[in-house]
This record gives C-alpha cells, sequence and structure tokens, in this order.
C-alpha cells in the first residue's frame, strides 16, 4: 500500500525491501523457535516453555525489527534515485 501511495514500482525499490523485511521476519521466527526447543529440552512443560521463550526472546525480536525498519527508512522516503518515477 505504500508503495502504491508513494508511485514507486515494486520491481525496483519495494522488491529489496520487502524480501529484507520478510527475511528479518523470517529470522525472527527462528529466534524464537529455537528458544522454545530449548526449553523443551530442558524438560519445562509446553505452555510454561512457550510462555518463557516468549518473554525472553520478545525484546530481541522488536529490536531485530524495529532496526530493520529503521534502516529502510531513507529507500522509503527518497524521491531521487529512482527511474521509474515521474519527475516533479
Amino acid at each position: 500500500m505504500a508503495l502504491h501511495l508513494t508511485g514507486i514500482n515494486f520491481w525496483n525499490f519495494g522488491r529489496r525491501g520487502f524480501y529484507r523485511a520478510v527475511c528479518i521476519c523470517i529470522q525472527n521466527g527462528v529466534i524464537l523457535i529455537s528458544e522454545f526447543h530449548s526449553n523443551l529440552k530442558k524438560r519445562l512443560e509446553l505452555v510454561h516453555s512457550i510462555r518463557e521463550a516468549v518473554k525472553v526472546r520478545t525484546r530481541p525480536v522488536i529490536m531485530t525489527a524495529l532496526m530493520a525498519a529503521i534502516g529502510l527508512l531513507p529507500a522509503a522516503v527518497s524521491t531521487g534515485s529512482d527511474p521509474s518515477r515521474k519527475s516533479r
């Protein structure tokens, strides 16, 4: 939706940002699941294992996603380097 509103072609910068965002989401999921499995290996109960994994890994997951969003912000607001945009 943001690409449509700004008039940026998905093929150029939008594709790269979308791929990066998807990769960050996958990385965050792997981090959370690895903590979940680690808790299960410690013989914690299933529900307790999930709660502990979320409690321990929520901050790193949010920080990773926030840093990715901040890193993509200059590309999201730039206007001069996308040849598909119309001149103003």
